[in-house]
């Protein structure tokens, strides 16, 4: 969950996954606020675009488009197809992203939070956590306190 920068300092990567849809306009700048009030700490902000875009240049144009319209609120933006899954079986594309995150970002870990995730803690808490683990799943909403207790 965090890496020892120059100065001693950990640094929390916090991850997301969303379309490139309304959640844009709405979710995404929210969340991204809200991640900023609720840290004490250095944090970078990672969003996983999940795409339907047909081919690898039509994601990037995507990503391209979606990274402007979000400039200052992520650190970076990593486009991805979104898995082929049987009909109804939303919810598991977005499980087998979640699944693929760290090694889709080039992170040993991650914090992943859904972007409709209201945090009411600091999140600088959750780097004491598990430090071994590769990925640490939040409900939402979640208040901290029952995970780091």
């Amino acid at each position: 969950m965090s890496d020892r920068g120059t100065r001693g300092v950990g640094v929390l990567d916090i991850a997301t996954i969303s379309l490139a849809d309304r959640w844009i306009d709405d979710v995404l700048p929210r969340f991204a606020a809200m991640i900023d009030a609720s840290r004490s700490g250095p944090v970078r902000k990672h969003l996983l675009l999940a795409s339907d875009a047909p081919d690898p240049q039509a994601r990037e144009a995507e990503r391209r488009r979606v990274e402007a319209r979000l400039a200052g609120l992520f650190d970076r933006v990593v486009a991805r197809p979104m898995p082929a899954v049987r009909a109804g079986a939303r919810l598991l594309a977005f499980d087998m992203l979640r699944a693929g995150l760290v090694a889709d970002l080039g992170l040993p870990a991650v914090l992943y939070l859904d972007p409709d995730t209201d945090v009411v803690e600091d999140l600088a808490e959750v780097a004491t956590l598990a430090p071994q683990a590769e990925l640490l799943w939040a409900a939402n909403p979640l208040p901290l306190a029952p995970v780091v207790a």
